[in-house]
């Protein structure tokens, strides 16, 4: 059993906060004993009073004591509680740190094992690339052996191309220049022609006034058209009218059987010479020729014109008349023995100037037609003859046959362009 003091000593005792019934229990059984004590003595002797006074202060300072401890014990457990719920609190906390702990292991344990199976794929895809890029390896070693051996053939075949490239090119380079000779040799005959043909033209001019020459063809005609006749004999069997070349300049009538269903017809008359613009000549050259017109135009069904035709368009630049009532003549009346002429004035080559057409009348000048929108190196003379006889004079000897119409006396228009 604890004595008094050692129960202070115990109670003041912060490590035997857990004893505090135990305590309580003693202190009582300890008083309790005392008091029998002080019971048993009283009848014994006087002098123990002053022990039990003694005892009942030590008893109240114990109660105040036990008091205290009682308050500091509240505190104690008051500091327990607060301790106890801070623990709890902490080990919430670290609950949750753990659990989160735990769930980002697991994640990274997952995501670890992510990344083990892609590391095994990039394995796998290294691996295939590796034997990818040894196939390959062979195979450009292969094919570079191959290249090697094409590429030798390759020069050989380059160089049996060239070969045949040089041949074919040189047959082409000497078939070229075997054209090209053609050519040259071509316009050389042509200019040895065309010089042969300005001086028989020069020899064959008679020189004008005012810078111009007249160049003498000894020219005749030639039928481009004859459909209006059937026959060359005297009478056409299907009793039409017409007429045919006698000689090289003139052209007679056969007229249509009278009294029959037969129709005098138009033929169409070419020289055979056309009137060609002399090259690189320095003056004017005048072409002429004249028809003497025999027949009557106020017959029905006469009809003539003469004029030149472009050999290059086929157009015709013409001066006609035919048989109409009075008041629906539209060109000058024709009588028998009228004399029409026609001229073709070519300026010189280097002279910017058209060449022009005139026409005349029993040798008066009537009519000039610029050659502006038809203008051509070559004209054709022509007439177009229906039911009536022409007699013509191409110039060819005009000592003998002179020119109704005075060409030396022939003035010169300029058209300049």
């Amino acid at each position: 059993m604890r004595t008094p003091n050692k129960l202070e000593e115990w109670a003041l005792s912060t490590k035997n906060s857990d004893n505090n019934e135990t305590f309580r229990e003693e202190l009582e059984n300890f008083t309790e004993k005392s008091c029998l004590e002080k019971s048993s003595i009283d009848g014994f002797s006087t002098s123990c009073s002053s022990c039990c006074l003694s005892k009942n202060s030590k008893i109240q300072s114990l109660e105040l004591q036990m008091e205290r401890l009682t308050i500091k014990i509240e505190r104690t457990n008051l500091s327990l509680e607060k301790s106890i719920l801070e623990r709890e609190t902490i080990n919430f906390k670290h609950e949750n740190e753990i659990r989160n702990l735990k769930q980002n292991f697991q994640k990274l344990n997952e995501e670890n094992n992510k990344l083990k199976v892609e590391n095994d794929k990039k394995d796998e895809k290294i691996n295939s690339l590796e034997e990818e890029i040894k196939m390959i390896t062979q195979k450009i070693s292969y094919d570079n052996e191959n290249k090697v051996e094409i590429k030798q053939n390759s020069h050989e075949l380059i160089k049996e191309n060239n070969i045949q490239l040089l041949k074919i090119e040189n047959g082409e380079r000497i078939n070229f220049l075997e054209e090209e000779i053609k050519k040259t040799t071509d316009l050389f005959d042509k200019k040895i022609g065309d010089l042969i043909e300005f001086n028989n033209l020069i020899n064959n001019v008679v020189s004008l006034s005012n810078c111009m020459v007249f160049v003498i063809i000894k020219n005749k005609w030639s039928e481009l058209d004859s459909v209006s006749k059937c026959d060359t004999v005297k009478n056409c069997i299907n009793i039409n009218g017409f007429v045919n070349i006698i000689n090289d300049e003139n052209i007679g009538l056969i007229n249509c059987l009278e009294g029959k269903r037969g129709s005098n017809k138009t033929d169409v008359f070419y020289a055979e010479i056309s009137f060609k613009k002399i090259q690189n000549y320095s003056n004017y050259s005048l072409y002429y020729f004249e028809c003497l017109y025999e027949g009557e135009l106020n017959n029905y069904g006469k009809y003539i014109s003469i004029g030149l035709e472009n050999c290059r368009t086929k157009e015709w630049i013409e001066f006609y008349a035919e048989c109409a009532e009075e008041d629906k003549l539209s060109t000058p009346t024709w009588k028998n023995g009228d004399i029409f002429g026609c001229g073709l004035v070519y300026p010189p080559t280097f002279i910017n100037e058209f060449p022009y057409v005139f026409f005349t009348k029993n040798g008066k000048y009537i009519r000039r037609v610029p050659l502006v929108n038809s203008n051509s190196d070559l004209y054709n003379p022509f007439i177009s003859v229906q039911c009536c006889s022409v007699k013509t004079n191409f110039g060819d000897d005009l000592e003998n046959k002179p020119f109704k119409y005075d060409i030396s006396k022939h003035l010169i228009i300029k058209y300049i362009y």
